[in-house]
């Protein structure tokens, strides 16, 4: 498991993250030779963010990809979907800057229909909606695609840790 940390504007794999992301992964695995598995990648919230956005620019590295409660998507056509609590994402630091805002627009490549996705969220956080909205329009472009809900706000249950990584394990 590799657990990096990034700072906002990480969401939109701003200043090549997904290219250091890419390289620890290299070096945690240059020992271990027989390692040559697809990533399986988790994000809640802000990393649902980074990790749906990853996955799009790198699918071919991709085996597994849940992304829950994201506060904002954008969808595999590159219809960005605002934060419902906060509209004007975009247009506020760090994020109203152009390399944001041409990940935030950037359609998937192809290939993301061989990546299980996992989408969710709690039924009683405000991104629930824009979820469901991001989870069907993620279908049709990736038809092994999974929706879970779970009875919480914006927080990830323990419900949630054991779907995900049961998923992960059938399909790693």
């Amino acid at each position: 498991l590799i657990f990096p940390t990034y700072v906002t504007p990480y969401q939109f794999l701003y200043d090549n993250l997904d290219g250091e992301l890419l390289a620890e992964v290299q070096r945690f695995t240059r020992d271990r030779s027989a390692y040559h598995q697809k990533l399986c990648l988790y994000g809640f919230s802000a990393g649902a963010q980074f990790v749906h956005r990853f996955t799009y620019a790198h699918p071919d590295r991709v085996a597994c990809c849940a992304a829950l409660s994201a506060g904002s998507w954008t969808h595999p056509n590159g219809t960005f979907s605002d934060h419902p609590g906060r509209p004007g994402f975009l247009d506020r630091k760090p994020c109203n800057i152009p390399e944001v805002h041409r990940v935030a627009h950037r359609k998937a490549r192809n290939g993301i229909n061989k990546v299980r996705w996992i989408t969710g969220c709690g039924r009683k956080d405000i991104r629930y909606d824009t979820t469901r909205a991001f989870h069907a329009n993620l279908k049709e472009a990736a038809p092994n695609t999974r929706f879970i809900s779970f009875n919480a706000d914006h927080r990830a249950t323990d419900h949630v840790y054991k779907s995900v990584f049961q998923e992960f394990q059938r399909f790693a």
